[in-house]
Protein backbone atom coordinates (compact mmCIF):
# COMPACT_ATOMS: atom_id res chain seq x y z
CA UNK A 1 0.00 0.00 0.00
CA UNK A 2 1.19 3.27 -1.06
CA UNK A 3 1.63 5.51 2.71
CA UNK A 4 2.08 9.18 2.79
CA UNK A 5 5.80 8.28 5.04
CA UNK A 6 6.79 6.17 2.25
CA UNK A 7 6.37 8.02 -0.67
CA UNK A 8 6.89 12.12 -0.10
CA UNK A 9 5.07 13.14 -3.59
CA UNK A 10 1.84 11.01 -2.51
CA UNK A 11 1.87 13.08 0.35
CA UNK A 12 2.28 16.49 -1.26
CA UNK A 13 -0.36 15.53 -3.77
CA UNK A 14 -2.54 14.32 -1.16
CA UNK A 15 -2.19 17.28 1.41
CA UNK A 16 -2.70 20.21 -2.11
CA UNK A 17 -5.89 18.30 -3.12
CA UNK A 18 -7.62 18.01 0.15
CA UNK A 19 -9.76 20.08 2.93
CA UNK A 20 -6.83 21.50 4.27
CA UNK A 21 -5.05 22.45 1.48
CA UNK A 22 -3.40 25.83 0.82
CA UNK A 23 -4.78 26.14 -2.49
CA UNK A 24 -8.34 27.50 -4.09
CA UNK A 25 -10.75 25.12 -4.62
CA UNK A 26 -10.12 25.24 -8.51
CA UNK A 27 -6.18 24.34 -7.90
CA UNK A 28 -7.09 20.90 -5.53
CA UNK A 29 -9.73 19.91 -8.03
CA UNK A 30 -6.83 20.26 -10.81
CA UNK A 31 -3.93 18.42 -8.51
CA UNK A 32 -6.60 15.79 -7.50
CA UNK A 33 -7.30 15.02 -11.02
CA UNK A 34 -3.46 15.42 -12.39
CA UNK A 35 -2.85 13.12 -9.37
CA UNK A 36 -5.29 10.30 -10.19
CA UNK A 37 -4.82 10.18 -13.87
CA UNK A 38 -0.44 9.45 -13.06
CA UNK A 39 -2.08 7.02 -10.94
CA UNK A 40 -4.08 5.51 -12.60
CA UNK A 41 -1.77 4.94 -15.75
CA UNK A 42 0.89 3.13 -13.50
CA UNK A 43 -2.09 0.80 -12.09
CA UNK A 44 -2.93 0.17 -15.81
CA UNK A 45 1.14 -0.25 -16.29
CA UNK A 46 0.76 -3.14 -13.75
CA UNK A 47 1.81 -1.28 -10.43
CA UNK A 48 0.62 -3.15 -7.87
CA UNK A 49 1.51 -0.14 -5.23
CA UNK A 50 -0.27 2.47 -7.88
CA UNK A 51 -3.49 -0.19 -8.25
CA UNK A 52 -3.87 0.09 -4.11
CA UNK A 53 -3.56 3.80 -4.18
CA UNK A 54 -5.97 4.62 -6.84
CA UNK A 55 -8.56 4.60 -4.44
CA UNK A 56 -7.79 7.19 -2.28
CA UNK A 57 -6.75 9.24 -5.62
CA UNK A 58 -10.63 8.56 -6.05
CA UNK A 59 -11.87 9.87 -3.53
CA UNK A 60 -9.21 13.33 -3.49
CA UNK A 61 -10.83 13.83 -6.71
CA UNK A 62 -14.39 13.22 -5.21
CA UNK A 63 -13.81 16.03 -2.26
CA UNK A 64 -12.06 18.02 -4.41
CA UNK A 65 -15.33 17.86 -6.70
CA UNK A 66 -17.18 18.49 -3.78
CA UNK A 67 -15.57 21.25 -2.59
CA UNK A 68 -15.03 23.23 -5.97
CA UNK A 69 -18.62 22.50 -7.67
CA UNK A 70 -20.93 21.38 -4.60
CA UNK A 71 -23.58 19.35 -5.53
CA UNK A 72 -24.17 21.01 -9.23
CA UNK A 73 -24.51 18.79 -12.29
CA UNK A 74 -21.20 19.80 -14.05
CA UNK A 75 -19.65 18.18 -10.05
CA UNK A 76 -22.07 15.14 -10.58
CA UNK A 77 -21.12 14.29 -14.48
CA UNK A 78 -17.53 14.65 -13.14
CA UNK A 79 -18.01 11.99 -10.21
CA UNK A 80 -19.95 9.42 -12.36
CA UNK A 81 -16.86 9.63 -14.70
CA UNK A 82 -14.38 9.15 -12.15
CA UNK A 83 -16.75 5.95 -10.82
CA UNK A 84 -16.94 4.47 -14.42
CA UNK A 85 -13.39 5.08 -15.10
CA UNK A 86 -12.93 2.98 -11.46
CA UNK A 87 -15.36 0.30 -12.71
CA UNK A 88 -13.91 -0.46 -16.41
CA UNK A 89 -10.68 -1.18 -14.83
CA UNK A 90 -9.75 -5.06 -15.30
CA UNK A 91 -9.72 -6.93 -12.03
CA UNK A 92 -9.83 -3.56 -9.90
CA UNK A 93 -12.47 -5.10 -7.93
CA UNK A 94 -10.83 -5.29 -4.74
CA UNK A 95 -12.52 -5.07 -1.49
CA UNK A 96 -11.38 -1.46 -1.48
CA UNK A 97 -12.44 -0.45 -4.44
CA UNK A 98 -15.87 -2.10 -4.11
CA UNK A 99 -16.34 -0.52 -0.78
CA UNK A 100 -15.81 2.57 -2.48
CA UNK A 101 -18.28 2.31 -4.69
CA UNK A 102 -20.74 1.20 -2.64
CA UNK A 103 -20.17 4.08 -0.62
CA UNK A 104 -20.67 6.62 -3.67
CA UNK A 105 -23.96 4.60 -5.17
CA UNK A 106 -26.26 7.03 -3.10
CA UNK A 107 -24.56 10.07 -3.06
CA UNK A 108 -24.04 10.02 -7.24
CA UNK A 109 -27.92 8.60 -7.03
CA UNK A 110 -28.68 11.62 -5.08
CA UNK A 111 -26.64 14.21 -7.20
CA UNK A 112 -28.20 12.98 -10.10
CA UNK A 113 -31.94 13.31 -9.09
CA UNK A 114 -31.60 16.18 -7.13
CA UNK A 115 -29.20 18.48 -9.67
CA UNK A 116 -28.71 21.80 -7.51
CA UNK A 117 -30.85 24.47 -8.61
CA UNK A 118 -29.89 27.50 -11.21
CA UNK A 119 -28.89 30.66 -9.10
CA UNK A 120 -32.01 33.36 -9.65
CA UNK A 121 -30.37 36.43 -10.44
CA UNK A 122 -31.43 39.45 -8.18
CA UNK A 123 -33.27 41.60 -10.63
CA UNK A 124 -31.44 45.42 -10.21
CA UNK A 125 -32.76 47.83 -8.44
CA UNK A 126 -33.04 50.88 -10.92
CA UNK A 127 -31.29 54.32 -9.88
CA UNK A 128 -32.73 57.82 -9.54
CA UNK A 129 -30.55 58.77 -12.64
CA UNK A 130 -31.53 55.74 -14.09
CA UNK A 131 -34.94 56.68 -13.57
CA UNK A 132 -34.56 60.75 -13.95
CA UNK A 133 -33.40 59.67 -17.66
CA UNK A 134 -36.27 57.43 -18.40
CA UNK A 135 -38.87 60.28 -17.21
CA UNK A 136 -36.18 62.92 -19.48
CA UNK A 137 -36.82 60.39 -22.76
CA UNK A 138 -40.07 60.05 -22.30
CA UNK A 139 -41.10 63.81 -21.77
CA UNK A 140 -42.31 63.51 -18.73
CA UNK A 141 -42.52 67.00 -16.87
CA UNK A 142 -41.19 66.37 -13.24
CA UNK A 143 -42.22 68.07 -9.91
CA UNK A 144 -40.42 66.12 -7.79
CA UNK A 145 -38.69 62.59 -6.88
CA UNK A 146 -38.98 60.86 -3.78
CA UNK A 147 -36.68 58.06 -2.45
CA UNK A 148 -38.70 56.28 0.17
CA UNK A 149 -36.53 53.93 2.43
CA UNK A 150 -37.01 50.72 1.07
CA UNK A 151 -35.27 52.62 -2.04
CA UNK A 152 -38.72 52.55 -4.23
CA UNK A 153 -38.31 55.49 -6.21
CA UNK A 154 -41.52 57.47 -7.08
CA UNK A 155 -41.69 60.23 -9.77
CA UNK A 156 -44.21 63.05 -9.02
CA UNK A 157 -45.68 64.33 -12.92
CA UNK A 158 -46.54 67.70 -13.55
CA UNK A 159 -45.29 71.33 -12.78
CA UNK A 160 -42.78 71.54 -9.79
CA UNK A 161 -44.79 73.42 -6.73
CA UNK A 162 -42.02 75.80 -5.97
CA UNK A 163 -43.28 77.72 -2.26
CA UNK A 164 -40.43 80.31 -3.12
CA UNK A 165 -39.35 82.39 -6.01
CA UNK A 166 -36.09 80.88 -7.63
CA UNK A 167 -34.25 83.72 -9.42
CA UNK A 168 -31.36 81.43 -11.10
CA UNK A 169 -34.50 79.07 -12.76
CA UNK A 170 -36.61 82.71 -13.93
CA UNK A 171 -33.60 84.07 -15.22
CA UNK A 172 -33.11 80.65 -17.68
CA UNK A 173 -36.56 80.79 -18.31
CA UNK A 174 -36.07 83.96 -19.38
CA UNK A 175 -33.02 83.58 -21.66
CA UNK A 176 -35.26 80.25 -23.04
CA UNK A 177 -37.79 82.51 -23.67
CA UNK A 178 -35.31 84.93 -26.24
CA UNK A 179 -34.06 82.41 -28.51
Amino acid sequence: MIECDKNPAYFVNHFLAGPTSILPPSQQLATAQSAFNATLSAAMGGNRDALTGLTTQAQDVIDATRRYYGSSQAGATIIQQLLGTLRGLPGVQREKEAELLRALAPTEASIAANPAPSRQRKPRQPTLASAAKQASKAKIDIARYELKPDGTIVIVAGKSESTEPNPWLDDLRRKEDKR
